[in-house]
């Protein structure tokens, strides 16, 4: 029976999400390494994949780590394209408005690069204004944005405004990464520095002690002649004692590659790399001691990485490696987050044996127990598994990360898991009849995350259906009325049968849902066996989507009287029209009239 078979590409190289996710995997993991031919090769592969499959998100981090790529290659002309590319596309959509700023921000980066100030003023001060306007953002990334600000301005010897910029990223940094975070230390470093230059000695005092109480975690490679390191996200660079404290502006430029795993810290609270010589107070100094050199002991002051790039680039990588193998060692959290990712790439046999490993070594990785849980298959099984899961995150997260992360909580990678777990929990426990707990947590989700990248709304859709609740259901279905998949399309008809019989609206509902995905009806009757491994990745319009519909949904039509009879009669001539195998089309219609 090959008719509801659709057209696919090679299989050698499907084209679907997992793909696009595997492409894209490599890529950062080659750029992190330094590998660019080969990272460049998979970014475009995984651009190429996301614009065939029309996933605009996907597309856009493709990009933007591409641009990374051709940065660090020296590739400037190829990188400020792919720049460009981001912010053209995703600059007026409010959706992807936090990658359009975090590329603007690379934009700026790449300016200062090439020792084009002027641009590099342009870029990273549109990108702050709408960091500044975007509140509901709230982003790891953007603090080294800010902070980029700030050196160009220090370079441009225009003090009171770097002053006032470094201020403010100080404060974004403490707010989002935490006061003990290395960004926020290398804030209040450069804050520390301009009270020098601006001769507030007090001031800049002031915020020495302050960081003295905040370092809690030494590292030998954090160590120079002065005592402190600075750290920006996805590059640690080890301060210099330099005398032009104006040069200090050029350690921005140590680049990151943020766009897959946050490479800067741990979001548990991972070890610093900043350290400091306690036996070592501050000193006052006069603003031309500063700036002539003199007395430079116990300036804090940032290193010219643009001086070489090469360099730069060889000691973002291994200094990357270190930060990576400093925390695996002293971090239990970290090292179990490790043995999970090695184990996805394991047979799924050895999957539990991992999980377990795992959360043996740290009770608070979320990440174990989303791998112990995919082993088990009864619901009532997976439900304790989940609510652990839970209780680690709510451990391991900041105090009142819903409440801080509400609006926008999917674009915060560390709180992905977590939210993977409760949408997870929540399907769980409707097929336990558990649906009052179920609609709580698909409405919790839905408000953490408007935008729905879990595509939550899908799976509210039935559960509202379920319970009656026509109201919600009402207004759900508007929200998203230019939504054309098929489990809100299936399920706004199935919704107007219920309430108003075989309507004109009704009837008109359900044409429409057909023409978004003919194969539901087949699959709903039973007639036609739905293909295996179908609903790993969801696409639009096919096969899988309507396996997937059937799975959540099916026993909707099963318990609304009159359904599967409607849709039959009402779908007849649509049906045969569509598919040429009017032997199958008969069986289908059967076996529909006779539910």
């Amino acid at each position: 029976m090959s008719e509801p078979q659709i057209v696919r590409y090679n299989m050698e190289m499907p084209i679907n999400i997992l793909s696009w996710e595997k492409k894209y995997t490599q890529g950062v993991k080659a750029l992190a390494s330094g590998a660019y031919d080969e990272a460049t090769a998979c970014l475009k592969q995984a651009v190429d994949i996301a614009g065939r499959l029309g996933e605009e998100e996907p597309l856009l981090h493709s990009f933007l780590s591409l641009g990374d790529v051709f940065k660090f290659a020296k590739d400037y002309a190829s990188a400020k394209k792919s720049y460009s590319q981001v912010i053209s596309r995703a600059e007026n959509n409010s959706d992807f408005r936090e990658v359009s700023i975090i590329a603007r921000g690379c934009l700026g980066m790449l300016y200062m690069a090439q020792h084009d100030v002027d641009k590099a003023l342009v870029e990273l001060e549109k990108a702050v204004d709408l960091i500044k306007r975007q509140r509901h953002l709230r982003s790891a990334e953007f603090a080294p944005i800010i902070m980029g600000l700030a050196g160009v301005y220090m370079e441009m010897e225009q003090f009171e405004s770097a002053d006032k910029v470094c201020t403010y990223a100080y404060e974004y940094s403490t707010e989002v990464l935490g006061p003990s975070d290395t960004c926020t230390i290398a804030a209040m470093n450069l804050c520390a520095l301009c009270a020098d230059i601006l001769g507030r000695p007090k001031r800049a005092t002031a915020l020495r002690g302050q960081m003295s109480k905040r370092i809690k975690h030494l590292d030998e490679t954090a160590t120079d002649e002065l005592g402190i390191i600075s750290a920006f996200p996805g590059g640690l660079a080890p301060l210099a004692g330099r005398s032009d404290a104006r040069d200090s502006a050029h350690a921005v430029e140590t680049g990151n590659v943020p766009h897959c795993e946050d490479l800067r810290s741990s979001p548990h609270g991972g070890d610093s790399f900043v350290s400091q010589h306690s036996e070592n107070p501050p000193v006052k100094k006069t603003t031309a001691q500063i700036k002539s050199g003199v007395a430079k002991s116990n300036v804090l002051q940032f290193p010219n990485v643009m001086k070489s790039d090469a360099t730069v680039v060889s000691k973002r990588s291994s200094v990357q490696k270190a930060d990576a193998t400093a925390v695996s060692k002293r971090n239990s959290l970290q090292k179990a987050d490790e043995l999970v990712r090695c184990a996805w790439s394991l047979p799924e046999t050895q999957h539990a044996k991992l999980a377990k490993e795992a959360i043996k070594l740290s009770p608070d990785c979320v990440n174990a127990y989303l791998l112990l849980v995919e082993t088990i298959s009864k619901p009532d099984k997976r439900i304790p598994v989940l609510r652990k899961a839970i209780d680690a995150a709510n451990r391991t997260l900041a105090p009142g990360w819903q409440e801080k992360y509400e609006g926008a909580c999917w674009q915060f990678t560390e709180t992905r898991p977590v939210l993977r777990a409760m949408a997870i929990l929540a399907d769980c426990l409707k097929w336990q009849d558990e649906l009052d707990e179920a609609l709580e947590l698909y409405r919790k989700l839905l408000k953490l995350t408007r935008s729905d990248n879990q595509g939550i709304r899908y799976l509210l859709a039935p559960c509202l259906f379920e319970a009656g609740l026509d109201a919600e259901l009402d207004k759900l279905l508007k929200d998203y009325s230019n939504d054309p998949s098929a489990a809100l399309l299936y399920t706004k008809a199935l919704h107007l049968f219920k309430n108003e019989g075989a309507s004109k609206g009704a009837n008109s509902a359900l044409l429409k849902a057909f023409d978004a995905n003919p194969f539901v009806p087949l699959f709903l009757s039973e007639a036609v066996e739905i293909p295996e491994n179908n609903t790993d990745r969801i696409g639009v319009g096919d096969e899988s989507e309507a396996a997937a519909y059937i799975e959540d949904c099916s026993y909707l039509w099963d318990h609304t009287d009159g359904a599967a009879t409607w849709l039959a009669v009402q779908l007849e001539r649509a049906m045969r029209k569509r598919f040429p195998d009017q032997n199958m089309i008969d069986s289908v219609l059967i076996e529909l009239k006779l539910e």
